[in-house]
């Protein structure tokens, strides 16, 4: 869940092998590298619409930032199976 995701940023070791793997999945069920940036967008502004006036332009970088930190990891997961 993006609970235990959010919770192991801080041990990036621990993370990075597991959004690896997803990322791997996600090609098997058609995945594409433009998809990873749209979803940051997206949740990013789902976030923005159920915090509602209390969201900030802070809220907003520090979320993009971890987002798009997870979507990285996985776009590499994703990346290495298309290598292969």
């Amino acid at each position: 869940s993006i609970v235990v995701v959010v919770q192991s940023l801080e041990n990036l070791e621990t993370l990075r092998p597991v959004l690896r793997e997803l990322g791997a999945r996600h090609v098997g069920y058609g995945a594409e590298p433009e998809h990873y940036a749209l979803v940051v967008e997206t949740l990013v502004k789902t976030l923005a619409a159920l915090i509602g006036p209390n969201w900030t332009a802070e809220h907003a970088r520090a979320w993009t930032e971890v987002l798009t930190q997870v979507s990285d990891m996985m776009l590499e997961g994703a990346q290495s199976v298309a290598a292969a």
